[in-house]
């Protein structure tokens, strides 16, 4: 699993890269921040990459898994640079000393389908901790799909449906904007974005420009990689036999080349400023 979680670490590291036109964040900071803590909810390569780029800036990973002591090293940084890992209970991720002073970005990338957060209360915290002026952005990818219909009555259809069942809001990342704006955020905004699984998925009559999507593909050893990790964790889930798993898993990797399935995994950001009064 280590492995496995390493490999899809740093192809969501790769494709956010992209995505993002190079850019860490999507917040429209007018000033470097000197303080950066990143909710430690699974990408060890974003925040070492966030270390690298604000080399004078304090670091900090908030581990909610009890996991990452340190955050893993990534295999390609062979001198990385400093981050503070701090362990701290979900229910208590607050500054509770250990970080000192007020934030001026806070960030998190993660996968909607395998986490269940009070996002109100991770909201609410944020404010307090953020200076003024500084900003709050969650970054997310769901677990694939499509909306034309194509996906109805297939295995691919059933991989959301199936993490749905263990998370209270598996598909909720259009709201995180609402629970930001309620919490007390201001110039809070959502941008959509979609990784296709292949080129084929993609059709012309699709107008990227006019939903602000990017025309993302993944490779075919990505997708199978990304799909492989969303199934061990449906097998883990429902408690599946490994024989159980691997004929899902090759039924999904042939519905994804098909043609006439128009799959794709949707992408979110979304940030919002703490107000300077």
């Amino acid at each position: 699993m280590e492995q496995s979680d390493d490999r899809k670490d740093r192809i969501y590291h790769k494709l956010w890269n992209a995505t993002l036109g190079g850019c860490l964040v999507l917040a429209p900071m007018d000033k470097r921040p000197t303080r950066i803590t990143e909710l430690g909810l699974g990408s060890p390569a974003f925040v070492y990459d966030i270390a690298r780029r604000n080399p004078r800036v304090a670091v900090h990973t908030i581990d909610y898994f009890g996991s990452r002591s340190s955050a893993p090293l990534p295999p390609d940084m062979a001198d990385p640079p400093r981050v503070l890992s701090h362990n701290l209970e979900l229910g208590d991720w607050g500054f509770d000393g250990r970080i000192r002073g007020k934030q001026g970005l806070i960030a998190a990338r993660f996968e909607m389908d395998g986490l269940d957060w009070n996002w109100r209360h991770i909201a609410e915290q944020s404010l307090a901790a953020l200076e003024p002026g500084g900003w709050l952005e969650l970054q997310m990818v769901g677990p694939l799909t499509s909306d034309d219909g194509s996906a109805e009555g297939t295995a691919l259809k059933d991989i959301p449906r199936h993490l749905s069942k263990h998370v209270d809001d598996a598909r909720a990342a259009p709201r995180h904007a609402d629970i930001l704006a309620a919490a007390g955020f201001d110039e809070v905004a959502l941008v959509r974005r979609r990784w296709w699984s292949s080129p084929v998925a993609h059709r012309a009559d699709v107008d990227d420009r006019e939903v602000g999507l990017s025309r993302m593909y993944l490779s075919e050893v990505e997708s199978a990689q990304l799909l492989e990790a969303q199934c061990e964790e449906i097998k883990t889930y429902l408690r599946w036999t490994p024989e159980q798993a691997a004929l899902f898993l090759s039924t999904v990797k042939a519905e994804i080349t098909d043609p006439n399935i128009q799959a794709y995994f949707p992408v979110y950001v979304v940030y919002g400023r703490k107000p300077f009064v």
